[in-house]
């Protein structure tokens, strides 16, 4: 049996999975939708299942392997997200735990070390990085010295984005600087950054990176990224993805919004 990826508007997350970008549900939306657990799992899936299987889930060119629940161990595998595939029936993804093991050693072997300095003197500080860490203000963005618009009225917790651009984007081989059009009208209630991706053979290549653009700021120029994909004279299928910042506190939104169907024309 065959299971379709369907798309609901209150998604509240992403899990990536061969390469793949998956919107989904979090345990606490589910949780949300469904206060009394009235929800069925109907199996899980991950990156090269290998357990006895029940049927198969289609997103988009990805095709997974669905198993029945509790096939992987707790210890290797979470649930990282719920797919609805009808009615109240789910799939939950699966992804490694190998990231927070490795960390976990890690830490372990750091508090040894700590525990090790505090008995032979002061341990000095260890500097910790916020999750998602606030770019810094791209310096080739200038203010809409036209822009009239105010902000919107959002409630608490909410977000609007009101932004101004074309789907063409020209990439200079000689210079490395690609022309863009952009503008995050005041309006916008966060600060976005950019980046420029090339799609390829299905693959992604981000080939620019942007700094904050804040509101009211608009950008015409982006810098190729050293090292990243290689590109000839010719025509790219592309897109880009923005990273939304609150401007107070800066926290990243979960969701990441793309705009598809940029044009990138490259020439010497």
């Amino acid at each position: 049996m065959q299971h379709s990826f369907m798309m609901m508007d209150d998604y509240d997350q992403k899990v990536k999975i061969e390469k793949e970008n998956i919107l989904c549900y979090s345990k606490k939306q589910l949780d949300r939708l469904y206060p009394n657990g009235d929800y069925h799992i109907i199996g899980e899936t991950k990156k090269k299942n290998k357990k006895e299987i029940i049927s198969q889930l289609r997103v988009r060119k990805l095709m997974l392997d669905i198993c029945k629940p509790d096939q992987h161990s707790g210890l290797l595998y979470r649930r990282a997200g719920y797919v609805r595939i009808g009615g109240d029936d789910f799939v939950a993804l699966l992804v490694p735990r190998w990231p927070f093991l490795l960390i976990l050693l890690l830490l372990l072997g750091i508090t040894g070390i700590l525990l090790s300095l505090l008995l032979n003197g002061p341990a000095p500080s260890t500097p910790v990085n916020p999750d998602h860490p606030l770019p810094p203000e791209d310096v080739l963005s200038k203010p809409m010295e036209d822009d009239t618009t105010e902000k919107a009225d959002v409630p608490e917790g909410g977000g609007s984005l009101s932004m101004i651009y074309t789907l063409d984007a020209r990439l200079s081989l000689s210079t490395g600087q690609i022309a863009v059009y952009f503008k995050n009208p005041n309006a916008s209630s966060h600060n976005v950054a950019l980046e420029l991706i090339v799609i390829s053979g299905g693959e992604e290549y981000v080939i620019a990176q942007s700094g904050l653009v804040k509101a009211g700021y608009a950008l015409e120029t982006l810098e190729k990224l050293a090292g990243s994909a290689s590109l000839s004279e010719g025509v790219y299928t592309g897109l880009y993805r923005l990273h939304c910042y609150d401007p107070v506190s800066g926290e990243r939104a979960l969701v990441s919004p793309e705009i598809t169907d940029v044009k990138i024309t490259v020439m010497n």
